[in-house]
């Protein structure tokens, strides 16, 4: 382990991390079965990533629910678009139906 610690870091625009990326990002597209090259592994926090996928697959008028119980919910309903989210709180399942039929309705 000290031996790897001791190495020199290699920088993102290095070429060695570049070629490793490169594997990496072509493995990925194996698991995900996808020939899309725009696939890439992000290195982030679970926000993060939660974040991107938000932001990656909510078009515009697209509706949106977030269910806020707690940390989580709250920071993916303040990264939402406002226009298309639908914001609930609630502390228990039957509350959260009840709120969803009534959010339902209303659309």
């Amino acid at each position: 382990m000290y031996e790897a610690l001791a190495k020199p870091t290699l920088g993102h625009l290095d070429p060695a991390f570049l070629a490793v990326m490169d594997e990496v990002r072509e493995m990925q597209r194996a698991v995900m079965g996808t020939k899309n090259e725009l696939t890439m592994p992000i290195s982030g926090t679970g926000s993060a990533g939660m974040e991107t996928c938000l932001v990656n697959l909510i078009q515009p008028g697209d509706k949106v629910l977030v269910g806020v119980n707690g940390v989580f919910g709250s920071r993916i309903a303040a990264v939402a678009p406002p226009p298309v989210t639908k914001r609930i709180r609630s502390c228990n399942v039957g509350s959260w139906c009840r709120q969803i039929a009534s959010i339902h309705s209303h659309d």
